[in-house]
């Protein structure tokens, strides 16, 4: 039978895996119609450059390593097959998505007032507290007085963990960036946990913990900090602005976590509650979080208006929760529709996005001069308090 050139399936597929302990990239072709005749190269690409670093000759083995110092990378596969021995072999190439390589730095939840954070570029730092590790990307800027701090939403693609939305914004910023991850996600049980951890521990306050001690350690008040992410991570930027008092901007965010996806919030129930046990209110609502702190946050909401699910669902429920709460927001509270294709994942533009932290962190807001008497039970009240001082 004869074959042609035209003949040989050419689609496959780049798995990649970062070890950021020890640099390590490992790239791996699926190419389901190999055979006998296919080998596989690969050349290890600097994103920014577009220099190729490592180059790995043909080979039966689709997998390659390749260790690399801290940096954005991307992987190029190379496939050579043919159908037979009788014919001259065809070759084609494909790229891989772009993989980070951190600077890694691991450090004890007791240890984090000696930490150096002043390192230039991003950093990785795994926070290990009480057993679990707790990953934030900080991208250092010199003299910066504020910070950006970015949440990350339902991971939607096999990728390595940490995952850290929009990390590639960092260097178009003119502030200090820092990335927080959800240590649930590393179960795999879910895409999305709006970092609740269980009934015992939640986890988004202890990365506002975490967050408080970092803006510490580099001279930047909550005050001149913005916390920024989109769907899920809209919603837990809005929790870590009203616990630490700060500013929050939010794209197609959640509000009230029972009404998004209501089909699949009992997989979300399961997987967070031992038996007997109910969702905490105000983990799971963002006015009812806002009342226990006693402080509504400058607020920016923008959302696609070919999401109406969104609308109904979350924003309009959520006005509503503020008249039951009786939650005053006065000029803290503006929301702005845009249009794009893609509903509730049609998301603005990166520009736009960036002008406008830029104009909220300009932007004074006398709330946030305010200093009056804390609730008890709120997140700062307890800081002053001493409760999460390390034993």
């Amino acid at each position: 039978m004869e074959h042609t050139v035209e003949s040989i399936d050419r689609e496959f597929t780049i798995e990649y895996m970062v070890d950021q302990d020890t640099g390590t990239i490992t790239a791996k072709a699926d190419y389901p119609a190999a055979n006998q005749f296919t080998t596989y190269g690969c050349y290890l690409i600097d994103r920014q450059t577009r220099t190729i670093l490592q180059r790995k000759s043909y080979q039966p083995e689709p997998i390659f390593q390749f260790h690399a110092e801290p940096g954005l990378y991307y992987a190029r596969v190379f496939i050579r097959t043919k159908a037979d021995e009788t014919e001259e072999p065809v070759k084609f190439a494909s790229s891989s998505k772009s993989v980070r390589v951190y600077a890694v730095v691991p450090v004890r939840y007791e240890e984090l007032e000696q930490l150096d954070l002043f390192r230039p570029g991003m950093t990785l730092y795994k926070i290990d507290w009480d057993g679990v590790t707790f990953d934030f990307a900080v991208n250092y800027i010199e003299n910066a007085s504020s910070a950006v701090v970015f949440g990350t939403g339902a991971i939607t693609a096999q990728v390595p963990f940490p995952v850290f939305s929009r990390i590639n914004w960092s260097p178009e910023l003119s502030h200090c960036a820092i990335y927080y991850f959800d240590p649930a996600l590393y179960s795999k049980k879910l895409n999305l946990f709006w970092c609740y951890g269980t009934n015992r521990r939640w986890y988004l306050e202890n990365i506002a913990v975490i967050t408080y001690k970092l803006l510490k350690k580099l001279h930047i008040s909550q005050q001149d900090t913005l916390f920024y992410g989109s769907s899920g991570g809209g919603y837990t930027s809005i929790l870590l602005a009203s616990m630490l008092h700060g500013r929050a901007f939010v794209a197609n965010s959640q509000f009230i976590l029972p009404r998004y996806l209501p089909a699949r919030f009992p997989k979300f129930k399961e997987a967070v509650l031992q038996p007997g046990e109910e969702l905490i209110p105000e983990r799971i609502s963002a006015a009812a979080l806002i009342r226990r702190e006693g402080f509504f946050p400058p607020l920016q909401v923008w959302q696609n208006d070919t999401a109406p699910n969104d609308v109904k669902n979350q924003i309009a429920p959520f006005l509503q929760e503020l008249v039951e709460y009786s939650l005053s927001y006065g000029e803290r509270l503006s929301i702005v529709f845009f249009s794009r294709e893609g509903g509730h994942n049609g998301m603005p533009d990166k520009a736009d996005c960036i002008a406008s932290m830029d104009e909220m962190l300009s932007r004074r807001f006398p709330c946030l001069d305010e200093l009056g008497p804390l609730p008890p039970d709120s997140l700062l009240a307890r800081l002053a308090a001493g409760e999460f001082d390390p034993s």
